[in-house]
């Protein structure tokens, strides 16, 4: 079967959990033996780049996402091209006729538009896609309701969410990571039309390795000493309540390791000068990353908004490390499939848990349940999932053509 997959980013610009699992993905389907390709609208120096990226190929189109936002008419204009990107259409006319897809597998779509899926269908291109974010609800992506908002930018909002659901009537079956962000949209009247599922992110997994860290963590025996955090450093993850709540904990030989970067950086750095406990890594490397999970003892996922998913709770869990989480979003789903932390409500209860935490005894109940129920969150399990979709999505349009 031959595959198009579209993502606003690709490797090796990996912005987020939005990237990491286009390329599980893309790649896992090429190794199925699928042609796969993937349109990006990450071009940096040419309009457009091509590429080979591990045995998908990959064509890059110059958007603005690599221009600046500062000004607030540039930042107009950008998302009056996220509504509608002409130029998305000779491309996608280009790649089509090179690769021939089957079927179109589209996932955030900032830069390229909501747009290609009505060129897909056009073509008769069955298209799937997966919702990442809240970008089809605002152009801030975030969920917000137009009713709420402020004039003049209601106006705005009600003419950007009224072409998003217009284009959504071109997608044949849409899914999410999580029945709430599946909920949400569906609620609010996007892919009316659409068949619709739930089919979790996913990690790729070694299941001996995930168990030589757990045989290892239940071996210990010393007090809890390393809590980590993954994320961007930006105030909806919840980073300025971690450092504040990890502030208040007077536990001498603790540690805090972030992980990560984002506008929120220096005045992080600046909050934490006086305590030597914080550790700031900046940006990471898998590898880089895996060495710094590896040595902590669990993790905090404390975001303040509606997480589409949280694919951090997983890959902390691979490594063996139980978490502690916000009650947003898709997140308790995780949680209450993996039954590998606690969620908290409020910033009192937060700070409690945190450091009832760095008692071993705490936590230490989880490693069986991550052991048990980790391996649903496989890439195998998800790439079984998706090809049996786009398999009968394509069926469905050769009956119907």
């Amino acid at each position: 079967m031959n595959i198009l997959f579209v993502n606003s980013w690709y490797y090796p610009n990996m912005k987020g959990g939005a990237e990491q699992s286009t390329k599980l993905l893309a790649e896992g389907m090429a190794e199925m033996g699928h042609s796969v390709s993937v349109i990006s609208g990450d071009a940096a120096e040419n309009e457009e780049e091509r590429d080979i990226v591990n045995g998908v190929r990959v064509y890059r189109l110059k958007t603005h996402l690599h221009g600046s936002s500062e000004n607030i008419f540039r930042k107009i204009q950008f998302k009056l091209i996220d509504v509608k990107n002409r130029k998305i259409k000779k491309f996608f006319d280009e790649v089509c006729s090179s690769e021939k897809p089957d079927v179109i597998h589209t996932n955030s779509l900032a830069g390229i538009s909501p747009y290609i899926w009505k060129l897909a269908h056009e073509k008769k291109i069955p298209v799937v896609h997966t919702i990442r974010d809240y970008s089809l609800c605002s152009p801030r992506g975030i969920y917000e309701s137009a009713a709420q908002a402020k004039m003049p930018y209601r106006v705005f909002l009600d003419y950007y969410v009224r072409k998003m659901k217009k284009y959504s009537r071109f997608v044949d079956i849409v899914t999410a990571p999580s029945d709430y962000t599946l909920g949400k949209l569906l609620d609010d009247g996007f892919f009316a039309s659409s068949e619709h599922r739930c089919i979790f992110n996913a990690i790729r997994l070694d299941m001996e390795e995930t168990r030589k860290f757990l045989q290892s963590r239940r071996q210990k025996k010393s007090k809890a000493k390393t809590a980590i955090f993954v994320g961007r450093l930006i105030p909806i993850k919840g980073i300025l309540l971690l450092v504040s709540s990890f502030r208040k904990i007077k536990l001498p030989d603790v540690k805090l390791i972030v992980c990560g970067e984002g506008d929120y950086g220096e005045e992080l750095r600046r909050m934490a000068k006086d305590d030597s406990r914080i550790i700031f890594r900046g940006h990471l490397t898998q590898q880089e990353l895996e060495k710094e999970y590896i040595v902590s003892d669990f993790a905090v996922i404390p975001s303040l908004w509606d997480e589409p998913f949280g694919r951090v709770v997983i890959e902390a869990n691979k490594y063996g490390l139980p978490v502690i989480t916000s009650n947003r979003g898709g997140i308790p789903e995780i949680i209450r499939e993996m039954k590998s932390g606690v969620m908290f409500e409020s910033e009192d209860e937060f700070t409690e848990l945190l450091e009832n935490f760095f008692e071993r005894e705490n936590f230490d109940r989880f490693y069986d349940n991550i052991e048990l129920n980790i391996e649903k969150y496989s890439i195998t399990a998800q790439l079984k999932s998706f090809e049996e979709l786009y398999k009968k999505c394509r069926i469905g349009y050769l009956s119907e053509y």
